[in-house]
């Protein structure tokens, strides 16, 4: 009974971290990928009070370049929930709930508008990129990359308001 009730807790454990830091992984992956630079630290400036990942971060990258992730739970399901804003030296790119657009000097990217479909969030462009990859081409993402997402995202699940994490190089 003992040992049932540490794999049942922790996997209610797993589970949890899952589901709550699965979205915010990704925010912190495309402000690193848009800024094109390691993160060095991150400021947590809100926290969202219905026990989810949901907060307001400032990501400061070292080639100068700045996030602000806002990504919130504990709004009802009709109203927008999520800002990714990246902006470094002579470029910007602000997405409002995966809807809209807005960008300055970035190649690639359409000045503002609405996607004409449902929320692009890159689903078939990352399971092509895994597959080309298995296959022998070139790796999707640097593994240190990935790394260095991860460990963020696992440090911001724990930040409190006003709380600072720098990088550890």
């Amino acid at each position: 009974p003992r040992r049932r009730r540490n794999r049942i807790h922790r996997a209610r454990a797993f589970r949890r971290w899952g589901v709550k830091g699965q979205a915010t992984c990704h925010f912190i992956d495309l402000a690193r990928y848009l800024a094109g630079s390691p993160i060095a630290s991150v400021v947590c400036l809100r926290r969202d009070r219905d026990g989810q990942d949901g907060g307001c971060f400032q990501m400061e990258f070292r080639n100068g370049s700045k996030a602000v992730i806002d990504y919130r739970t504990d709004l009802p399901a009709r109203l927008p929930k999520e800002v990714v804003e990246v902006k470094g030296q002579g470029f910007s790119a602000t997405i409002h709930n995966w809807t809209r657009l807005r960008s300055q000097g970035l190649r690639g990217l359409r000045k503002g508008g609405f996607w004409r479909r449902r929320p692009a969030k890159g689903h078939e462009e990352a399971v092509r990129a895994f597959l080309k990859a298995i296959k022998g081409g070139p790796e999707p993402i640097p593994a240190e990359e990935i790394f260095e997402v991860s460990r963020f995202a696992i440090k911001m699940q724990e930040m409190r308001e006003g709380e600072r994490v720098d990088s550890e190089e």
